[in-house]
């Protein structure tokens, strides 16, 4: 039993291992020679998800620089290794000892090979992080000319900006459409009653009802010259058959209360006050 869990933690121990090693392999970023990687970014040290930017790059024999650019508004501040293995345990050069910031170092290689470049932040508190461009120069190359945010991506910092008035537009049509929709199938007869119920709420005529048609708290009020008011607001279409009324084609049959000529429906009509 000892033997058997002895080789289960040695096999789980290579496990571990090889797992580190492959994550190790696989953190390695493709560099080309004499071209500039944009917009790569780095946390502080005390920040949690601090972790060195380790970059491969195959170089002929030669001088070569090693050239990080950052923003002139960020306070980045890093240190550039570059090695013969992916461990960084055969140093080839560093770019500065110490605390501060070194952001390119020079070297040269006798034969073609890989080289390892590793970019890590390198303030005396660790509190810098941010953008950074970065590329691997022979002396007959050098870094493109500076643009306005080196270090920054602009456009993919613009892109989610510039789409939002086509999201916006786009929103609007699918609103529009899915009205037209709902409108589209609404029944004609149902369409025709939410007009004709438009109108009525915005079309009366007046007339001179008959007494048992005005309520009793207003009868008996007189205008100034002595005559009793009578008048009141009525529609000028029928509310259930829309028919147009005047004040031959309804009958009171009680206080602002008459009838349709047409269908017998019930027309309400209210008292007007002068």
């Amino acid at each position: 039993m000892k033997t058997r869990h002895r080789l289960t933690l040695v096999v789980f121990a290579l496990a571990v291992t090889l797992l580190l090693l492959a994550n190790s392999v696989a953190a390695q970023t493709s560099l080309v020679s004499n071209e500039e990687r944009e917009s790569e970014f780095i946390w502080g040290r005390e920040d949690s998800f601090y972790d060195p930017n380790d970059y491969e790059v195959t170089l002929a024999a030669g001088h070569w620089t090693v050239l990080v650019r950052t923003s002139m508004f960020s306070d980045l501040e890093v240190n550039i290794t570059v090695a013969r293995d992916s461990a960084f345990t055969d140093l080839i050069v560093a770019s500065g000892t110490g605390w501060g910031d070194f952001p390119s170092v020079d070297f040269d290689l006798s034969t073609s090979q890989t080289v390892y470049i590793r970019v890590h932040e390198n303030s005396v508190y660790g509190d810098t992080s941010g953008n950074y461009d970065i590329g691997v120069y022979d002396d007959a190359h050098g870094p493109p000319p500076d643009d306005f945010f080196p270090g920054f991506d602009l456009w993919g910092w613009l892109m989610p900006f510039m789409l939002v008035p086509f999201v916006f537009v786009f929103c609007i049509l699918i609103v529009v459409f899915g009205s037209l929709r709902r409108h589209g199938r609404m029944p004609i007869r149902r369409a025709r009653m939410f007009q004709r119920r438009q109108l009525r709420r915005m079309r009366h005529f007046t007339m001179d009802a008959p007494d048992y048609a005005i309520p009793d708290e207003h009868r008996g009020q007189r205008r100034s010259d002595g005559t009793d008011i009578r008048t009141v607001r009525v529609p000028t279409n029928c509310p259930n058959c829309a028919a147009s009324l005047s004040q031959d084609d309804i009958d009171w049959v009680g206080p602002l209360e008459a009838e349709c000529k047409y269908c017998g429906a019930s027309v309400r009509a209210k008292f007007e006050r002068i």
